[in-house]
């Protein structure tokens, strides 16, 4: 995995806990953290995404096709 992509910013695998850590400190307690993957991504890096995130207790919701379109957001061809 060369980065993730959050916002308009690509973060480093090996940051990304770093970076996970000051943006929840910012942010109310239950707030969720929306995770779209590109469909060439490997299981494994969505997974240790995923695993990263749940560690620091956020709730991780994965950004399907079908989601997006309940939320009334057009794809960009990630899912």
């Amino acid at each position: 995995m060369r980065g993730l992509e959050i916002g308009s910013q690509v973060i480093d695998r090996k940051d990304l806990a770093a970076f996970l850590e000051r943006e929840l400190a910012k942010r109310p307690s239950d707030w969720p953290v929306y995770i779209a993957a590109d469909r060439e991504l490997g299981f494994e890096d969505v997974v240790w995404t995923i695993e990263a995130v749940s560690a620091l207790g956020a709730k991780v919701i994965l950004l399907t096709p079908s989601l997006r379109a309940d939320l009334g957001e057009q794809s960009r061809g990630r899912d």
